[in-house]
């Protein structure tokens, strides 16, 4: 009878280490005993897929996470490491807008700044995003220095001018295209919309929202009690819906009309 080999135990992985904990805590001071002292290893990963540089990159304490990351990348942390998204220590700066990291960041020449994740994201797409323009503007000026390509598309088709137009983030926009020299004929692959079209549906939408919110604070007479489908309503509950409310002022008087 033939033996059938067994396929190799997974590799595990720790759920974390002394200096991601430090790190996460935002101990300054134990960070930099584990690093100069200890000589731990900086590029060591969480059950995430995270290195401690990545987590320096999203605690709330910026001022604290820029000083760790300082230290960490004197003591050799790799840069070009991915998490388990495909995510790099830049992506994590650019996403959550840490413009201190990200200078720091691009200063090394080590650094890949045009590698995307599994999504197709590069740190343009997440700084595009995330609407901090100095980030954008640091991120195009070191392409258009290097000579790289800022129309590379994600998964979804979208290029970076067109993610800063769909969030509304219009100055990023224009030192994409005025610094970067994206395109703005590209249409992405989802709805197929170029960037003056995102840019156009992107206002209709919050001219919407705005409509909606001066509307919804329209309530009704609080000596009113309306009664629908045997369930008491509160005065306060019932909003005129924006979709259907007249400009006259008896709009009030008509929802509670077709309420009863």
């Amino acid at each position: 009878m033939e033996r059938i080999a067994l396929p190799p135990p997974p590799i595990k992985r720790l759920i974390k280490t002394a200096l991601h904990q430090a790190v996460l805590d935002e101990r300054l001071h134990q960070v930099r005993l584990l690093v100069d002292k200890h000589r731990v290893c900086t590029d060591t990963k969480d059950v995430h897929g995270r290195t401690p540089l990545m987590l320096a990159c999203i605690i709330d304490n910026q001022q604290l996470g820029y000083r760790m990351a300082h230290i960490l990348l004197k003591a050799g942390a790799y840069l070009n490491l991915r998490d388990g998204m495909g995510r790099t220590a830049l992506s994590y700066a650019c996403m959550n807008g840490r413009e201190s990291i990200v200078a720091l960041l691009l200063k090394e020449d080590v650094l890949d700044i045009n590698e995307s994740d599994n999504d197709g994201n590069t740190p343009l797409h997440h700084a595009a995003t995330c609407g901090n323009p100095r980030i954008v503007e640091m991120l195009a000026q070191a392409f258009h220095k290097f000579g790289l390509n800022g129309d590379r598309r994600n998964n979804l088709g979208y290029t970076a001018l067109l993610l800063a137009c769909k969030c509304g983030h219009y100055v990023s926009a224009h030192i994409l295209l005025t610094v970067a020299k994206a395109s703005p004929t590209l249409r992405d692959g989802e709805f197929h919309l170029n960037a003056a079209e995102w840019t156009r549906r992107r206002h209709q939408h919050q001219a919407r929202l705005s409509d909606r919110s001066q509307i919804a604070s329209v309530s009704c007479q609080p000596s009113l009690t309306l009664y629908f489908q045997r369930w008491r309503v509160p005065p306060e509950r019932c909003r005129v819906d924006p979709a259907e409310t007249p400009a006259s002022g008896q709009a009030v008087g008509q929802i509670t009309d077709r309420l009863w």
